[in-house]
């Protein structure tokens, strides 16, 4: 298989299959990082759209570096820009729950019987994990999940972000420790 760099210039030069065979290569690597960003199917499968379509645009502009580090810092800035756009529509929920169903579903949880109990608590516990995750300020959410859900090292959060690695170790540190604080308080 042709690398990236080669199938970029082929693209330039018109060959259409050379993008094609790019998004192949890493399509499952860009959805994996939209659907952890996102809170539904819908809403990341647009956000993959709109960083494909974007990289598309600005094929020309990419540099000799890793080349998915140059694709997850478009898809985190289109990501962000979506946040600012919602951010004026969302509204401030009271509690941790986003509907009446899903309180219900945690009481139903606690009162299940003792053979499944186990899996369930986990489950509970981890979907309350990951809604005080979606709960962090952005510049901690992000690169709390890219180095936990993406496995990205340091230096990639680093380079994907643009900001020092010694920020985004910081910045981990930092989130971890509040979503420490947050899940004690949860379930004490």
């Amino acid at each position: 298989m042709r690398a990236t760099r080669e199938l970029l210039e082929a693209f330039a030069k018109g060959e259409t299959e050379a993008m094609e065979l790019i998004v192949d290569m890493y399509k499952d690597d860009v959805y994996n990082l939209c659907r952890r960003l996102s809170f539904t199917r819908m809403e990341a499968d647009e956000l993959f759209q709109e960083t494909w379509l974007n990289a598309i645009r600005n094929a020309e502009k990419y540099k000799d570096k890793s080349f998915k580090n140059w694709l997850y810092t478009i898809c985190i800035n289109r990501y962000r820009d979506r946040c600012r756009k919602e951010a004026g529509r969302k509204r401030h929920i009271k509690d941790n729950y986003r509907s009446a169903g899903d309180k219900e579903y945690a009481f139903s949880m606690l009162r299940s019987p003792e053979n499944i109990e186990n899996k369930l608590e986990t489950e509970f516990v981890n979907r309350l994990l990951i809604r005080k995750v979606e709960s962090l300020d952005e510049r901690f959410r992000i690169p709390i999940k890219l180095f936990y859900f993406e496995e990205l090292s340091y230096a990639d959060i680093a380079e994907v972000c643009r900001i020092p690695e010694g920020t985004v170790k910081s910045r981990i540190s930092s989130a971890k420790e509040k979503l420490r604080k947050m899940m004690e308080s949860e379930l004490a």
